[in-house]
């Protein structure tokens, strides 16, 4: 019984920190499904575009070379 629970916490565990671990996108890779409300407030996702290029600007009021970009 000792066994069949340290088994169980341990698959536990790893799965935690799967789902924990941060995934890393490479060159080449699909950008992964999203979606974002503009500031019209429209909802806009990548398959809106057609398979286009698309090229998304997170940027936040406390980082100086962002808000310099806002205008």
């Amino acid at each position: 019984l000792t066994g069949i629970l340290a088994i169980s916490l341990l698959a536990l565990t790893a799965a935690v920190a799967d789902s924990l671990r941060d995934r890393v996108i490479q060159r080449g890779d699909r950008a992964p499904d999203f979606s974002v409300r503009a500031d019209n407030g429209l909802t806009v996702t990548p398959t809106q575009f057609g398979g286009k290029v698309l090229i998304v600007n997170f940027w936040a009021t406390w980082c100086p070379p962002c808000v310099q970009e806002t205008p």
